[in-house]
């Protein structure tokens, strides 16, 4: 008896729960709904944020790299320009050194020494004439060695004595090209340095108003360290100067390539088009 009356209770519970679940699934149901397009809505609204945040990460990254690229690029300059000073005193240092050693002391090699040192403060502290006279002293030393020269081409060009600058560069492309033939190591004869001597005498002949001979010159340079950013930078505004598109598009293409970061392309590439359009006038 006890056991029928316990099933009874127990059919009448699940038929109660039975018709209380029918009368609120459906509210169930949409409430569940509900959830599940809220959570839609908040992953695409999460996503949205995310991609918008990962854009404004990317661009902020790219002003901070184009920003900081000039910067960047002067500090290699200054290192270079430094290292090669050192380079020049450490090879004169070591001589000495080897002279020393040997129980021979080489007095030309010492006042050689002595005036270079001499000659970079007298630069620094802007006292050029002094420093002129220095560097032909250094010179008439020792008429072989080339950086003195150099040194004294590119005084010159700070002075803005073009014509001295001319024949100073003219003189030493003729010894680069004299120590290339010969096969002589002679120190900074390398492509790099020929390559500077001839960038420096196009842009003497440019400010004299050479223009197509300077811009013959700095594609000689351009052959010898195609990728040296400075250099095509050069030969591209010379191009565009002498009105030659033809050499332009071609410096504008390479300097492209090696230095896709430039922020004088964009200004280049207009110049050169406004440059077409001049030609297009012109031979109608």
């Amino acid at each position: 008896m006890f056991d029928i009356i316990l099933l009874i209770l127990s059919v009448l519970s699940l038929v109660a729960i039975v018709i209380i679940v029918g009368r609120k699934f459906p509210q169930l149901a949409q409430t569940n709904k509900k959830t599940i397009q809220q959570v839609r809505e908040d992953a695409t609204k999460y996503k949205i944020i995310g991609s918008r945040l990962e854009r404004k990460i990317i661009k902020i990254s790219s002003y901070i790299i184009k920003a900081l690229r000039p910067i960047y690029v002067r500090i290699i300059n200054l290192v270079k320009e430094i290292y090669e000073k050192v380079v020049h005193l450490e090879k004169q240092y070591t001589k000495m050194s080897n002279q020393k050693k040997n129980g021979v002391i080489d007095p030309q090699a010492h006042t050689q020494f002595t005036l270079s040192s001499e000659i970079d403060g007298l630069i620094e502290q802007e006292e050029y004439e002094q420093a002129e006279k220095k560097l032909i002293e250094l010179i008439s030393n020792d008429s072989r060695e080339v950086e003195p020269y150099r040194r004294l081409g590119e005084l010159y060009m700070t002075i803005k004595d073009l014509e001295q600058a001319k024949e100073t560069f003219e003189y030493i492309l003729t010894l680069d090209m004299k120590h290339k033939e010969e096969s002589e190591v002679i120190d900074g004869s390398d492509d790099a340095d020929v390559a500077a001597d001839y960038i420096n005498l196009g842009l003497v002949y440019r400010d004299l108003g050479l223009v197509d001979k300077a811009l013959e010159t700095i594609e000689k340079a351009c052959q010898l360290e195609g990728n040296n950013p400075r250099n095509l930078d050069i030969f591209l505004e010379t191009s565009i100067i002498a009105g030659n598109k033809i050499s332009a598009w071609e410096a504008f293409d390479r300097l492209k390539k090696v230095n896709p970061e430039n922020k004088k392309l964009e200004e280049f590439s207009v110049k050169i088009k406004e440059l077409e359009k001049v030609t297009k006038i012109k031979s109608a």
